[in-house]
């Protein structure tokens, strides 16, 4: 089923949410067909959330919104019994709640009305009132991404705009500053159909390593150089390294060995170092060891003999001491590894890495995946609409 909107000069997104279906008994004189509001949410952002109570017949119908439609003198959620597929349950009255977002709404006061295609007739009709410019909910919900940020991660602050389609920008130094200013530029929403994600603003940089715990202020721009205080949020960076630095690591110009590198619950780096010696033969480096700022300093074994499956013999491997390894990172995706081994057919030296994959999912650079960018109201595209 396909919802049309009708809706002059003026979007209006509809999403449904939350269905629950769950038959109840309900008394057979009450009655059969209803609709009403539950609760309706705050309507500053031009976004309403509601829900309310539908009852229909347990007898293969369901009752459903078919259409919203109106301006500002009113707005008509349009609701009709559908036939469902499957067997007919019997004299008995299902009672399920329906979740309902609107979006784009026309500033101003006038009735949400419940209105019965069926019957004709208003079933329920609150009065709502939508202020001339959408606001930011105060205090403005934010978080930051990633949730368990480390040194060297790439900072997001993610929340819900007033509009889906304006760009957002955050101009703050957050190493020298508590505020954070949100600045918001207008954009008209542009096709027939956009899907609603939370806004993700930069909000440090990945070459930055931060630590430690901070509140900061949020205030959004306003005209004439006016600005509001929209909220508050607590930002804590543990003072280790980041989980996302972990993968492989090489350096291009010399591609052919590299290292793959581990970021350990316990605050531990795991380092395999697969190289060769001065002669030519492969060699297998495993050195770890604990960190501290940006360097991690490692002891490292070389592993010996060992033989290619089946003839494999875990009695036969050795583990010798061969020196040690540290490892400076410059950023996100830059570090420099020392090293210092007196093992036979091995030097001192230093190579500069780049980091080549992740292995936590996204890299420490990332921009947050769509998953952590969907409202929570949001059931897929089906159920979200606009009109241009």
């Amino acid at each position: 089923m396909t919802l049309a909107f009708h809706w002059p000069a003026l979007g209006l997104i509809l999403a449904l949410t939350g269905l629950l279906a769950t038959p109840t008994s309900v008394s057979a004189q009450e009655t059969e067909v209803s609709a009403r509001f539950l609760d309706v949410g705050d309507t500053r952002s031009g976004r309403i959330h509601l829900s309310m109570r539908f009852q229909s017949p347990d007898d293969g119908h369901t009752l459903r919104i078919q259409d919203v439609i109106g301006d500002s003198s009113g707005i008509d959620i349009q609701v009709r019994l559908e036939r469902e597929p499957g067997d007919v349950f019997g004299p008995e009255v299902q009672v399920r709640r329906q979740s309902l977002t609107l979006d784009g709404l026309p500033p101003g006061r006038y009735p949400l009305r419940l209105f019965d295609l069926d019957s004709g007739e208003v079933t329920d009709q609150v009065e709502i009132e939508v202020a001339e410019v959408a606001q930011l909910p105060h205090p403005l919900p934010v978080r930051v991404w990633p949730s368990d940020p480390g040194r060297f991660d790439h900072l997001w602050l993610i929340f819900e705009p007033a509009s889906f389609c304006d760009q957002f920008t955050v101009n703050s130094v957050i190493l020298e500053s508590k505020r954070i200013f949100v600045d918001r530029q207008p954009v008209a929403c542009t096709g027939d159909m956009i899907t609603p994600r939370l806004v993700a603003v930069p909000l440090a940089e990945a070459n930055r390593p931060l630590n430690g715990v901070r509140q900061f202020e949020i205030t959004e721009g306003r005209e004439f150089g006016e600005r509001a205080r929209v909220g508050t949020f607590m930002l804590n960076v543990a003072d280790r390294l980041s989980y996302r630095l972990g993968g492989h690591w090489f350096n291009p110009e010399q591609s052919g060995h590299g290292v793959d590198l581990q970021m350990l619950d316990d605050g531990q780096v795991l380092l395999t170092w697969f190289v060769f010696d001065q002669a030519g033969n492969p060699a297998w480096l495993v050195a770890s060891g604990g960190q501290s700022g940006n360097t991690a300093s490692l002891d490292a074994v070389i592993v010996e003999g060992g033989r290619f499956p089946p003839d494999f013999d875990a009695e036969t491997i050795v583990r010798r001491p061969w020196g040690r390894i540290e490892l400076e990172f410059l950023g996100c995706t830059r570090a420099v590894m020392r090293w210092t081994s007196d093992f036979p057919g091995f030097n001192d030296g230093q190579l500069d890495l780049q980091r080549l994959t992740s292995t936590a999912g996204h890299g420490c650079d990332d921009a947050p995946p769509e998953s952590v960018l969907t409202p929570d109201w949001y059931r897929g595209p089906d159920s979200y609409f606009r009109l241009p």
